[in-house]
């Protein structure tokens, strides 16, 4: 993950609002999969409140995170 995050960060094509949201959604998708994609869980793990990590998850998408990891395990 810190790689990633280094890349991200390190990315001079990738405008600074840009890279906030995908440092995010990282954080988001490690919650999400150490909390068995339970969202209340995850969003209290991150100490943020339901409806702005509801918010987000929607914004960004992040079901379609779910259903990949579902099929790596199925």
């Amino acid at each position: 993950m810190k790689e990633e995050i280094y890349g991200i960060i390190t990315n001079k094509n990738l405008p600074f609002k840009d890279k906030i949201a995908e440092i995010e959604k990282i954080i988001m998708l490690d919650a999400l999969k150490r909390n068995n994609w339970i969202k209340i869980k995850a969003a209290k793990d991150l100490k943020v409140t339901y409806r702005i990590f509801n918010y987000k998850y929607q914004s960004y998408n992040l079901e379609k995170f779910k259903e990949e990891d579902e099929k790596v395990f199925a």
